[in-house]
Order: structure tokens, then C-alpha cells, then sequence
């Protein structure tokens, strides 16, 4: 049992880790395009803090929260 729970959270950490590597490249994606930093949704300039934390974000805070 304890290796069926290691193989699944190995698996789990695999899908995060590469999640995360698209996100980023599609990030370097849009600053290559001149589109990084701008929100997909509004077209709102994304809060510099915001991408300092997290350069992989695609919506500025207010479509994001709502």
C-alpha cells in the first residue's frame, strides 16, 4: 500500500512540476510577442508585484477575483 501512495504522489508532483513548466514557457511565449504582463481578459496592465510572485499569470487581480 505504501508503494502504490508513493508511485501516486510521485505521479501528482510529475503533473504539478510540468504544469508549471507550461505555464512559464508560455509566459517567455508572450514576452517574446509583447503581450506579457497584460491581462488576457480586460487587456489591463498586470500588477508588477503580481508578476514578480508569480510571472506565469495570465488575468490582473480584478478578473481574477471575479
Amino acid at each position: 500500500m505504501d508503494a502504490l501512495q508513493s508511485q501516486a504522489m510521485a505521479k501528482a508532483g510529475q503533473a504539478r512540476r510540468n504544469a508549471e513548466k507550461t505555464r512559464l514557457e508560455a509566459a517567455l511565449l508572450r514576452l517574446e510577442a509583447g503581450a506579457f504582463g497584460y491581462c488576457d481578459e480586460c487587456g489591463a496592465e498586470i500588477a508588477e508585484k503580481r508578476l514578480a510572485f508569480d510571472p506565469g499569470v495570465t488575468r490582473c487581480i480584478g478578473c481574477a477575483s471575479g
